[in-house]
């Protein structure tokens, strides 16, 4: 939480902007969000609602974590399949193309339904993970690279 005191408003105004296109990205084709676009066969339930909102805020927060800052280069790069891997948890478990053909509608409702909960606490355990792994990777110098404010080993070489 200490490095979150630290961020530029740039940084904030980034992660608010993403977490509003991560809820909209997420929560319209799978119609948490109503929308005239999609229809849910399924009713959106009560996890479905607490889980888009945690997947926006993640979202958006790992997104601004690639705002460049001075202290230089900002990439995680594995946290876009998460993204998507939330997108399965909360959707409509009889619309899932993928889930239907392997285990048809009736597997759809009674075996990934139950599960879809399990799916998206993972997926939010995941996107926390990598967004500290950043962090702690991010207050690490790199062998090679020179720290702010130079030193002996800026002094030039053999």
């Amino acid at each position: 939480m200490a490095g979150l005191r630290g961020w530029p408003p740039r940084r904030w105004l980034i992660a608010v902007g993403a977490a509003a296109l991560v809820a909209v990205a997420a929560g319209v084709p799978s119609d948490v969000i109503a929308n005239p676009l999609a229809h849910r066969e399924v009713p959106a339930t009560w996890w479905n609602y607490p889980a888009l909102a945690a997947t926006a805020l993640l979202g958006g927060m790992v997104t601004a974590t690639y705002v460049r800052t001075r202290a230089g280069r900002d990439v995680t790069g594995r946290s876009a399949g998460g993204g998507l891997l939330s997108l399965l948890a909360i959707g409509c478990p009889a619309c899932n193309k993928l889930v239907v053909l392997l285990v048809g509608t009736s597997g759809a409702l009674h075996l990934w339904a139950p599960v879809q909960p399990a799916g998206a606490g993972d997926r939010l355990d995941r996107a926390t993970r990598l967004g500290a792994e950043g962090q702690a990777r991010r207050r690490t110098v790199l062998p090679g690279a020179h720290a702010a404010g130079g030193g002996a080993a800026d002094a030039g070489g053999p």
